[in-house]
């Protein structure tokens, strides 16, 4: 047995930990009908308890998923195991890239397709759903399914969290980029009123937008509003201050692609985030943050650094601890 836990740290299981399995294999496990079900764990990146199955099955994720990038095409077909750093390092230097970047990169494809993701442009491209082509997937009764968007099941299954069965591929169109590099602008806005008419006047690719929830009065809902588009050429970026403070002129920026580094939060035996604590972390947060005017940041990269995904302890855990931020879950009599 495994015990379990989330990117959020609220919940904790233990759960029987198989895998990764073929295709034989699951549909193998599937017939013996489960008692509490399976549940296909990626890198346990859920806020929630949604990559935990507490006394039933979890399956790990293949370590080597297979990853088919059609450069013509403009398309990238990639198991279900596969994450978002994984797949990018096959599509960026063809000068693709995947429509929707949600806050990182280590979730995994089933699993952004389970809870159907969005990125800070899903104003202007939408979530993940409406770039899907297909989705594979394995019923809880062993049935292997290609799903389209004009069939219902597709509709079921993406957003689905799993309910549907195990998404075992998923293909996805891409867009085309010249480089990873973004114009970024600032915008701080005073109060919620401010911050909305911020966004509503954005004509950015990219939009997101910060507040404030423990600041109130004059102040109620002030917050920060970064807004990104893709830069038509590399070169227009030796122009631009840096976001991050470095020099990317001969480095990051064209075709290539470094995930961010991982950094991992300490376990506290207590919860550092008490009202006093937060607003004086929001305060900070807040006047740090000053209006510019475009800057220069790389795009896969920008996706938080922050992670403790897929963690546990026992025989199991190592097995567990790869792949993804929204799992797909399933009844054996699905």
């Amino acid at each position: 047995m495994t015990l379990l836990d989330g990117w959020g740290r609220c919940t904790r299981g233990w759960a029987e930990v198989r895998g990764p399995l073929d295709r034989q294999a699951l549909r193998a496990l599937l017939a013996t009908r489960p008692p509490h079900g399976l549940l296909a764990r990626g890198a346990g990146c859920s806020y929630g308890d949604a990559a935990q199955n507490t006394g039933g099955l979890v399956l790990a994720p293949a370590t080597e998923p297979a990853i088919t990038v059609d450069a013509g095409g403009g398309t990238v077909r990639a198991a279900g195991s596969a994450t978002f750093a994984q797949i990018l390092a096959r599509t960026v230097p063809r000068g693709l890239l995947l429509p929707v970047l949600p806050g990182t990169a280590r979730l995994t494809l089933g699993g952004a397709v389970a809870a159907d993701v969005h990125g800070k442009n899903q104003r202007t491209d939408g979530s993940l759903a409406a770039w899907l082509d297909s989705v594979e997937l394995l019923d809880g009764n062993g049935r292997l399914h290609l799903l389209t968007p004009d069939r219902e099941e597709f509709r079921a299954t993406v957003g689905g969290m799993g309910l549907t069965g195990l998404v075992l591929a998923a293909t996805v169109r891409l867009i085309p980029i010249t480089g990873t590099r973004l114009r970024v602008t600032t915008r701080r806005a005073a109060d919620l009123d401010a911050l909305l008419a911020e966004l509503d006047a954005a004509r950015s690719r990219y939009a997101v937008a910060w507040i404030d929830t423990t600041a109130t009065g004059a102040a109620l809902g002030r917050g920060v509003v970064d807004l990104g588009d893709h830069l038509d050429e590399p070169d227009e970026a030796d122009d631009l201050d840096d976001l991050a403070g470095l020099d990317y002129r001969g480095g990051l920026g064209g075709l290539e692609y470094a995930p961010a580094r991982a950094r991992r939060a300490p376990r506290l035996p207590f919860c550092p985030f008490i009202p006093p604590t937060a607003r004086a972390f929001n305060s900070l947060w807040y006047h740090r943050a000053r209006a510019s005017g475009p800057r220069c940041s790389n795009c896969p990269r920008s996706s938080t650094g922050w992670t403790r995904c897929g963690t546990g302890t026992g025989p199991s855990a190592r097995a567990a601890s790869c792949s993804t931020s929204s799992p797909c879950r399933t009844a054996a009599t699905a």
